[in-house]
Parts: C-alpha cells; sequence; structure tokens
C-alpha cells in the first residue's frame, strides 16, 4: 500500500470516528460532519485528484447506513425510538432521497456547497424557536418532514435527520425520542440515497469502507453519551454544530466570488 493510501486510510478512520459519534448523540447520521471533513482532507492528500461533492456525500451516505443501525439499536436499548414514526418519515423520505439524488448530479460542486451551507444555517436558525407542547403530527406534516429528509440525504448526504431532528424538536417532541426516532428514519433516507447515487457513479469504495466501519464504532459511545445529556443541552450541541459547518460550507462557496 502506497504512502497516499496509508493517508486516505488514516484521514477516513479519523473522519468517520468523529462523525459517528456526532451522529450518535445527535440524531443526524453524522454527514454534517462527514461531506466538509472530506471535501477539506482528500484534496490535501490527492491534490491531483480532488474529491468532488458528488464522491462526498455518497460515501458519507454509506457511513451513515451504518451509523444509523447501530444508532437505532443503541437508542432502543434505552426505549428513545418510536418505531412506528421513525418507518413512516423514513417511508416518505426514500422517494426525496432519488429526487435529490438526481438534481444534485446536475449541480456543479459551488451551488451544493451553497445550499449545504444555507440548510444547516436555517435550520439552525429555526431551533432558536422555543418547542410547542407535544401534539400527533398530521399525516401531511409526517409526509413533508419525511420527504424534505430524504431530499437532503440524496442532494446533499446528509441523512435527512437535519430536517427530521429539527422538526420534530419543534413539534415538542422529546430531544432523546427524537434522537433515537430520527437514526430509525435515516437508514433508510440513506440507504435510498446511497443506492441512487452509486448508480449516478459517484462511489469511492477506498474511502467509504474505513470510514463507515470507524462511524459504527463512534456512534456507539455518541448514542450512550446522549442518553445522559438533558434537552436543552442537546438542542444546543445540534444549534451549534449546524452553525458552524453551515458557515464553513457557504464561505468555501462564495470565497471564490468574494476574492474576485
Amino acid at each position: 500500500m502506497g504512502e497516499s493510501l496509508w493517508w486516505v486510510l488514516l484521514i477516513a478512520l479519523l473522519i468517520g470516528l468523529v462523525s459517528g459519534y456526532v451522529g450518535g448523540l445527535l440524531g443526524v447520521g453524522g454527514g454534517i460532519i462527514i461531506v466538509p471533513a472530506l471535501l477539506l482532507a482528500l484534496p490535501l492528500t490527492f491534490p491531483d485528484t480532488p474529491v468532488g461533492f458528488n464522491a462526498a456525500k455518497t460515501v458519507s451516505s454509506v457511513a451513515i447506513v451504518g451509523v444509523s443501525i447501530v444508532g437505532t439499536m443503541r437508542h432502543h436499548q434505552f426505549k428513545n425510538v418510536d418505531v412506528r414514526l421513525g418507518l413512516l418519515l423514513g417511508a416518505f423520505g426514500i422517494p426525496g432521497a432519488l429526487l435529490g439524488a438526481y438534481v444534485g448530479a446536475r449541480l456543479d460542486n459551488e451551488p451544493l456547497r451553497a445550499i449545504f451551507g444555507i440548510v444547516m444555517l436555517v435550520s439552525a436558525f429555526q431551533l432558536r424557536r422555543e418547542p410547542s407542547t407535544q401534539t400527533t403530527p398530521s399525516m401531511p406534516i409526517l409526509g413533508l418532514l419525511g420527504f424534505g429528509g430524504g431530499v437532503l440525504a440524496g442532494l446533499l448526504g446528509v441523512g435527512g435527520g437535519i430536517i427530521i431532528v429539527n422538526g420534530m424538536l419543534l413539534l415538542g417532541f422529546d430531544a432523546h425520542l427524537t434522537v433515537g426516532t430520527s437514526m430509525l428514519a435515516i437508514v433508510l433516507n440513506a440507504g435510498a440515497a446511497t443506492a441512487s447515487n452509486t448508480a449516478l457513479g459517484f462511489m469511492r469504495l477506498d474511502v467509504a469502507l474505513p470510514l463507515t466501519a470507524a462511524s459504527v464504532v463512534g456512534v456507539y459511545g455518541g448514542a450512550t453519551r446522549a442518553n445522559s445529556v438533558d434537552t436543552a443541552t442537546l438542542r444546543g450541541y445540534f444549534r451549534s454544530a449546524l452553525v458552524l459547518v453551515g458557515s464553513y460550507m457557504l464561505l468555501e462557496a462564495l470565497w471564490p466570488l468574494l476574492v474576485h
């Protein structure tokens, strides 16, 4: 194995561990870490063959499938998964993931980075609102949450947890139940996104396999930690992660325009 391949393996393992932990803690699959980290780290290792956004999001989707399966099982041990709700959200998300992958394949890197950043920042702003008293959401509301999560999974490689977690928290669901239920929905969203983006030719197995293995290890610790953190703190963690990642991705997309 060449030196450059060892670097790719090391980078993938480190990204996987961190993203898995974050995914298990916040219920978002870890894509908010994986996609920006791959876009930043891999071009430094392979400057002649930079990784495009679509390749990064496909690798992210593979890892998210593993993370969400293990995370769901771990959260279920703590009785923090509404199985019926998670499956409904995930089922609504499958056509959205197929649509998101189709649209993403026709966009350049910069617009995708900008969309990624804007979605993160808007979601963080929405989380500033105080949650309402929990009510039973109507089927159209569930459909919108699930479909929107699926679109983001296929388009951006984030699993859809950003919309699902945000929506459930604003509807007044307990943060721990929200995290676990979101992980179940993401299994279906990320699975559909992985299949569609792989069919479009964006897979990088040399990165996806070690990153996924490390993510599965990390998510166990994150899910365990989430069970011991109060709801307000979880909301704060989630909002802070969205602001940091969203700001970075939006700046990356706009920087070429700003310097000219």
